[in-house]
């Protein structure tokens, strides 16, 4: 829900002429240091320690976009209205937006979704299996990113991105249930 809004947030607080030096030069290196950050302490630490750390810090980038957007809002509604020109944001604003974007990006990118996605593929049918999981959770992200515009222009972008961390959670509490060898390394798994 977060990804599909994040862009039409930017776009709406008034600095669509800013969001690609942020994605790429801020968000872009932030996403590959963790990426890079989250192999490293996988292979060092196991899944089994760290996934509950980059579980939270993955979703609490929604409460960091919450704070962001309730912050932001007098901007979104200046610029979201029928005026010619947009209100700038400022510099200090215009810095949170982007240090807020590098660290969603840097909690995207540790890497717990996959890993664990590749750790129940069968490893006979790695490949197949591997394009099918992908493929389902991106047929959620369609769902949810439809739903999500019009949670957003209901409730703001701050309630929102509040609303998307609670839905958050069912996920996370269902953590405690996985089955034990999704932690184990690709080779200690025993194949059905």
């Amino acid at each position: 829900m977060l990804s599909s809004m994040v862009s039409p947030f930017f776009v709406d607080v008034g600095i669509k002429v800013h969001y690609g030096w942020i994605s790429s030069i801020v968000g872009l290196p932030l996403s590959i240091a963790g990426a890079v950050l989250g192999g490293y302490c996988i292979a060092a630490f196991s899944l089994r320690r760290v996934i509950w750390p980059f579980l939270l810090l993955q979703n609490l980038t929604n409460v960091v976009y919450m704070v962001l957007a309730l912050h932001l809002d007098p901007f979104v509604a200046a610029n979201t209205g029928a005026g010619i020109a947009t209100v700038p944001v400022g510099k200090m604003n215009l810095a949170f937006i982007a240090a807020v974007h590098g660290f969603d990006q840097f909690a995207g990118g540790l890497g717990t979704l996959m890993t664990f996605l590749m750790r129940i593929c069968s490893a006979r049918f790695k490949a197949a299996h591997y394009a099918i999981g992908s493929g389902l959770m991106n047929v959620s992200g369609l769902f949810s990113g439809v739903a999500s515009g019009f949670l957003a222009s209901w409730l703001g972008y701050g309630y929102f991105f509040g609303v998307s961390f609670l839905f958050s959670i069912p996920g996370m509490a269902l953590v405690p249930f996985l089955p034990v060898d999704v932690y184990d390394e690709p080779e200690g798994r025993k194949d059905l």
